[in-house]
């Protein structure tokens, strides 16, 4: 408001006043609500017994006839039509005679409050309801046009149902879960780690139901290092979420906590199952290649990146290249060791033929 900024320019203490007064809005809503109602009671009794005084029974129709013209000229149609273009300018010149009636309307507030904010807040949630199907109709608009296809339509309408769908619904399930006991030494468990291909584990102590923390993958890496390390030495906090929680307060909980996975609970406090970012990106998306997943990428012409757990058969395959007879390895890292004869560190290079 440019009046507003002029007055703060000014350093006028008008400014600050107007300002403390427009940052309660429940408090001046109530107090225009009621005082226009009192208004508009006023004008229809007086208006009905001056006419009764002076007509008899036929003043009651003329006051009316005549009340409600008067409320909505100048209840209705000036305030909101013909003065809205100067509302600014007149919110200083009418701040102190309004300003002393929102004081004397203190007690009538405190009364209807509770109500008002009530209302208020289904108001609110209309409102959202509202600019919601607004933009679903202009999306149906466009996608009618031919702006967007199903697919997009499909996205827009899974992010928009986020408030509805509960984490039960996108989660991995208990039994599908891969568990490993936080003593256990890399050495004892990598070969399952290669064969099933999870990014995040979780890990308990003494029975499954005992979880204790999560441990990520990438962590663990290069294995050959760490070996002789129990997942104990890698394990993560790990942040419990109910399976009834919605999907947009997760989102909440992963960005204030910093994580991309969290265990679900069930209504008892068990262990339901796990979600992570992935889950929700796959529920939004569709099925997306996980970590693991991302076997091959092509970065230029004659340039790839590969995974070292993808399985070193297939890259050979896509690639183009023969493998030695005797070779022993599955993977593209025991491929590159055995070709290296170490551990990789960055910047190493071998040739191959």
């Amino acid at each position: 408001n440019r009046h507003l900024l002029r007055l703060k320019g000014r350093k006028n203490r008008l400014y600050g006043s107007i300002l403390r007064l427009v940052s309660k809005p429940h408090e001046l809503l109530l107090t225009i609500l009621v005082g226009n109602e009192l208004v508009n009671v006023l004008i229809s009794s007086f208006g009905t017994t001056l006419f009764v005084e002076l007509l008899g029974s036929k003043g009651v129709g003329i006051a009316m006839l005549l009340s409600t013209l008067l409320i909505f000229v100048f209840g209705e149609v000036l305030p909101k039509n013909v003065v809205l273009p100067f509302t600014s300018r007149l919110v200083v010149l009418y701040y102190l005679p309004f300003s002393l009636i929102h004081r004397l309307m203190v007690p009538v507030r405190l009364a209807l409050s509770p109500l008002v904010g009530s209302f208020l807040r289904v108001i609110e949630v209309r409102e959202e309801r509202t600019k919601q199907e607004e933009f679903l109709e202009l999306f149906d608009m466009g996608l009618s046009l031919g702006y967007f296809d199903q697919r997009e339509e499909e996205v827009v309408k899974r992010v928009l149902s986020f408030k509805e769908t509960t984490v039960k619904e996108v989660m991995t399930p208990k039994p599908d879960l891969f568990t490993l006991d936080e003593k256990a030494k890399l050495r004892d468990v990598v070969d399952l780690l290669l064969e099933r291909k999870h990014s995040y584990i979780p890990l308990y102590s003494e029975n499954p139901d005992n979880i204790t923390g999560i441990v990520h993958v990438k962590d663990l890496v290069p294995f050959e290092e760490n070996l002789d390390k129990s997942l104990l030495e890698f394990k993560r906090e790990v942040l419990f979420v109910p399976e009834i929680m919605p999907l947009t307060e997760l989102v909440k909980k992963f960005r204030s906590n910093k994580v991309k996975v969290a265990l679900v609970v069930g209504e008892y406090g068990e262990l339901a199952g796990l979600v992570s970012l992935y889950d929700l990106v796959s529920y939004t998306f569709g099925k997306v290649p996980e970590e693991w997943e991302e076997e091959i990428l092509r970065v230029s012409r004659d340039m790839y990146v590969v995974s070292g757990w993808a399985n070193i058969e297939d890259i050979a395959e896509k690639l183009g290249f023969s493998l030695p007879e005797d070779y022993e390895y599955d993977t593209v890292g025991g491929f590159v060791m055995a070709n290296l004869s170490k551990v990789p560190q960055e910047g190493d290079e071998f040739y191959y033929e």
